[in-house]
């Protein structure tokens, strides 16, 4: 059936008036960023997501020069970026144009397909610059970011009660790691690309399932500039 002008002009302005922007958040409906946790059992914003920056952590077996191999090979990547090897196994990396959520939620995904890449981040905008969160020695500057390890604690009400910890730990394909904490009631776990989703991801994936005390990311303040 022949559409008369009318309905083709219809069609036109309906597009015309989806700006780009809302596009972006129609596709944005899709991404699996969470911005936030439960300290004190109440949901708390931790930052709105960064659109121009992705921590990377990278596979201990590869050395650096082959890590920043790989990062110069990657197009997306803004190569004249002054990016720092943290621990000699992640790195903040800055994109070359802003992305929006679900760009970086496809993005992370291509990075996890690479065997040098151990997991892939969001990160997340602040205004708060100061130290609070680092521990390796970070001189904060003007401009920073929350970034989160791949690390985070679980605190259970009874140790000699353990069944669901294992069993989420198994569903989600996290690791328990055999640190020992100063409280013998926290357990300290690791989320991998492997695993059900990302750390933050699992921090409240853990709360959610209310089995536990409280279940926190492990957070730093970054310096971008």
């Amino acid at each position: 059936m022949r559409k008369s002008p009318f309905s083709l002009l219809l069609f036109f302005l309906v597009f015309i008036g989806c700006g780009k922007d809302d596009m972006y958040n129609e596709a944005d409906r899709f991404c699996n960023f969470k911005g936030y946790y439960y300290p004190n059992n109440v949901a708390n914003l931790i930052g709105e997501l960064s659109n121009d920056y992705i921590m990377l952590g990278f596979d201990s077996i590869y050395n650096e020069s082959e890590i920043r191999k790989f990062i110069s090979a990657e197009a997306e990547f803004d190569q004249q970026y002054n990016y720092k090897l943290l621990g000699k196994d992640f790195a903040v990396l800055k994109f070359n144009t802003p992305k929006t959520c679900s760009a970086i939620a496809a993005f992370i995904a291509k990075m996890q397909k690479s065997p040098i890449v151990s997991y892939a981040h969001y990160t997340m905008k602040t205004n708060d610059c100061n130290d609070r969160f680092t521990r390796f020695g970070l001189m904060l500057g003007f401009t920073c970011i929350t970034i989160y390890s791949d690390i985070f604690s679980v605190e259970v009400a009874d140790t000699n009660k353990l069944a669901d910890l294992y069993q989420l730990v198994a569903e989600t394909k996290t690791e328990l790691l055999p640190y020992v904490s100063s409280s013998p009631n926290v357990f300290m776990l690791k989320a991998t690309k492997n695993s059900k989703a990302d750390a933050l991801a699992m921090v409240n994936y853990f709360f959610e399932s209310k089995h536990f005390v409280s279940v926190k990311p492990d957070l730093y303040n970054y310096a971008v500039k």
